[in-house]
């Protein structure tokens, strides 16, 4: 897998999350997109250094995109204000 999906799987993460779940205090689209990119490049790159799966393997998009949602989910929680 390269880097282009790793990326675009985080970009879109990242939006369809601020759509979601649209908190406030979470910040922009480009925030949040910036967010999930980060998370998904690195899920991918931490499954891949521990030999979880191969470099082309289809497990890297589906780590990148759990990482991308997960790093989204606590930024949201995070940034989020209680009441």
């Amino acid at each position: 897998m390269n880097i282009f999906w790793t990326v675009l799987i985080g970009i879109v993460s990242g939006l369809v999350a601020r759509i979601v779940a649209p908190v406030k205090k979470a910040g922009g689209f480009l925030e949040v997109a910036a967010i999930g990119v980060i998370g998904s490049i690195g899920a991918y790159y931490v499954g891949f250094a521990s030999g979880w799966y191969s470099a082309e393997d289809f497990l890297g998009l589906i780590s990148a995109a759990i990482g991308a949602v997960l790093l989204l989910t606590i930024h949201l929680i995070a940034s989020s204000k209680p009441n």
